[in-house]
């Protein structure tokens, strides 16, 4: 939609063809329909923040950024607001309404939009191209290729764009899920589904490498989620690809051992008597209770002042890891993003133009650009989609 309508602003005569009954699926439920649309970070840290091939967006940030993202918002009638973590958000908290003015927008540039249209193929021809959806063929001088990931295929998502560049002789680096869930082999996982955990931390490793993340986690029936288990399913997955990764959680990260422990012991002296079923739940949610007193192998009615030197060493032991073993990532249907993609150093950073077929551009998710949950995605989609209509438009 970006890329259509600046195309369109610039005095092209733009079609917009549509796979869905409607546009922008993907975009109402983003930000669980409240629609994150970009962050405030400076473009070397969101760069840093975000996949391998990254340095790429260097060109479409510093033309189009976060301060042009909301201008151009602000210009349709949308006003934002800003969240902590530097997020930005639509003032009325609605996705819904990110969506109309963007349809405000191709509205205003007298782009055509066509929905149902379901392209079969794409052929570069001596003069253009030919888009062939069903018995329709549409004849174009330039062409911009939009049609995001393979992520929430029930939007329109379904990878169809990854095949066209191939075709017409592009690299297409392997595609996975991102952003997305983790399955975990232990079965008590199971018993904590629905538990979320804030101000918590998990170190994924590999033999020496290791990554840690900070923040809120939630358990489910076949692993873990949440916030910072999306933000490290991009390295999780690569590292999967030759075998399981270790998990460990740690419940107090504010506390290193020897503080935990002489907090355990003098809360031990007042609190003697109390089995350590009741003394426990000082430190831990009531769901997760339970399991821990079976990680532990301490008898949920003995007596805390009962507890020995080896069984307390236990319970510090586990309240800073607790470890797990995830077996793989969830699929493309509960992912928020595409890994992978075409690769990047086949296109123009400043006008999004392909190296290979002149004429030819590519924006947003179908590129192997993508980073974390934060608006970085939407503002990667809104930059080079910006770059790509504005440079199509033009020639």
């Amino acid at each position: 939609m970006m890329a259509a309508g600046k195309a369109a602003e610039s005095g092209s005569s733009v079609i917009l063809l549509e796979k869905m009954p409607s546009l922008g699926k993907k975009l109402l439920i983003t930000g669980q329909g409240r629609c994150n649309i970009t962050n405030n970070l400076e473009v070397k840290k969101f760069i840093a923040d975000c996949g391998p091939q990254a340095l790429f967006l260097f060109g479409p940030l510093t033309r189009f950024g976060f301060e042009s993202t909301l201008k151009f918002f602000e210009e349709l009638g949308l006003k934002c607001k800003l969240e902590r973590g530097g997020r930005y958000f639509p003032e009325s908290d609605s996705s819904r309404d990110v969506l109309e003015a963007l349809e405000g927008y191709l509205a205003a540039g007298r782009a055509k939009v066509t929905t149902n249209v379901r392209v079969t193929g794409i052929r570069k021809e001596r003069e253009g191209f030919s888009v062939t959806a069903g018995t329709e063929v549409y004849r174009s001088n330039r062409l911009v290729i939009a049609t995001g990931g393979k992520s929430y295929p029930g939007t329109g998502s379904t990878g169809d764009g990854y095949s066209w560049a191939a075709d017409l002789g592009h690299k297409v680096t392997p595609l996975k899920p991102s952003d997305v869930p983790l399955n975990v082999k232990e079965d008590f996982v199971k018993e904590l589904q629905g538990l979320s955990l804030k101000n918590s931390e998990l170190t994924f490793g590999r033999g020496s490498k290791k990554i840690k993340y900070f923040g809120e986690m939630l358990f489910t029936h076949y692993g873990i989620s949440g916030p910072i288990v999306l933000d490290a399913s991009r390295a999780v997955g690569l590292w999967l690809d030759t075998g399981p990764v270790d998990c460990h959680l740690d419940l107090k990260p504010a506390l290193d051992e020897e503080t935990l422990n002489r907090r355990l012991q003098r809360e031990i002296v007042e609190s003697g008597k109390k089995t350590f079923k009741i003394f426990i739940k000082e430190y831990l949610p009531a769901k997760l209770i339970p399991v821990f007193i079976a990680l532990c192998g301490i008898g949920d009615d003995l007596r805390v002042n009962q507890l020995n030197a080896a069984q307390r060493k236990k319970v510090i032991e586990l309240l800073k890891d607790i470890r797990f073993t995830v077996t793989s990532l969830r699929g493309f249907d509960e992912a928020v993003v595409t890994a992978g993609g075409v690769d990047p150093d086949q296109i123009d950073q400043a006008t999004m133009e392909s190296k290979k077929v002149r004429g030819l551009y590519f924006c947003g998710e179908i590129l192997n650009l993508d980073g974390p949950c934060g608006g970085y995605n939407l503002q990667i989609a809104w930059s080079t989609g910006f770059l790509a209509g504005k440079s199509s438009g033009e020639k």
